[in-house]
């Protein structure tokens, strides 16, 4: 079979969309895939996954076709960052300027842990795509559609791995100790707005 040439990248989010609300609003939020919530701020990120094929068939000598792709590409990684801050907090510089660093942990956090798994799942996603390749088909359209199937297959094998491995990610930027900064940030800010109405 020809080469085909694999890459395999990450996804970055966009610098977070801010939204400031009341915070009773921020308690109704719909929850995407990755949600860190604190008192009076919550943030969220959907995981992402992407492939592209760029078919390319070789016929057999029985009749059937292998397609052996010019390229396929495929991505993980995470959009749409969305950071929610309750009105009060928002208008109060310190305690937004400690919320937005506290974010920006959470996105290195993130795209850490993005950057490993796709390192470490790169020699399986590798064997997979050879598997792929040798794999005959009665005509160019079923063996595009194997393949469309099969690439699935292992995308999604390494999205549970990722989706698994961001969560904990999001565990760890918010253990105790950093709450604790958190909360008592800016001369205990959060604590006196929390008991305020909205």
């Amino acid at each position: 079979m020809p080469p085909s040439k694999l890459l395999i990248f990450d996804i970055k989010a966009a610098d977070p969309q801010i939204v400031v609300l009341p915070a009773k609003a921020l308690e109704r939020q719909p929850r995407n895939d990755l949600v860190s919530r604190h008192a009076l701020m919550q943030s969220e990120v959907r995981i992402v996954t992407w492939f592209e094929i760029t078919h390319r068939m070789i016929p057999r000598d029985d009749g059937s076709v292998c397609d052996a792709p010019i390229m396929v590409r495929v991505g993980f990684g995470l959009d749409r960052r969305t950071v929610l801050l309750a009105r009060r907090a928002a208008g109060n510089v310190c305690l937004r300027r400690v919320m937005l660093a506290h974010e920006r942990a959470h996105i290195q956090a993130l795209n850490e842990a993005v950057d490993d798994v796709i390192a470490q799942r790169t020699p399986d996603i590798t064997s997979g795509v050879t598997a792929l390749k040798q794999s005959a088909a009665s005509d160019s359209d079923a063996a595009k559609l194997q393949w469309q199937a099969g690439l699935r297959a292992i995308v999604l094998e390494v999205r549970q791995e990722l989706s698994d491995r961001l969560h904990k990610a999001v565990g760890d930027a918010d253990q105790p100790s950093a709450k604790a900064d958190f909360e008592t940030a800016c001369n205990g800010a959060l604590r006196r707005l929390e008991g305020q109405q909205s």
